[in-house]
């Protein structure tokens, strides 16, 4: 997570683990600090994330790195 980005991204490969519902999005790419692109293709609503003692509800697209 990236507290000055307008969006928040998780690979693909970490959310099929996680048993979460994945909703289908329009797919579209995004470009990275690096230059790399990320295909988006859904996204996970209400991830809970526990940080310390706190537990954030998190919406984030689900995106790997496209050629």
């Amino acid at each position: 997570m990236d507290g000055e980005s307008s969006d928040n991204f998780i690979h693909l490969v970490l959310v099929k683990p996680l048993v979460v519902p994945l909703y289908k999005v329009p797919e579209f790419k995004v470009q990275v600090d690096s230059g790399e692109l990320l295909q988006c293709e859904g996204e996970v609503c209400n991830m809970l994330i526990k940080i310390q003692h706190h537990t954030l509800s998190v919406k984030a697209f689900c995106a790997f790195y496209s050629q």
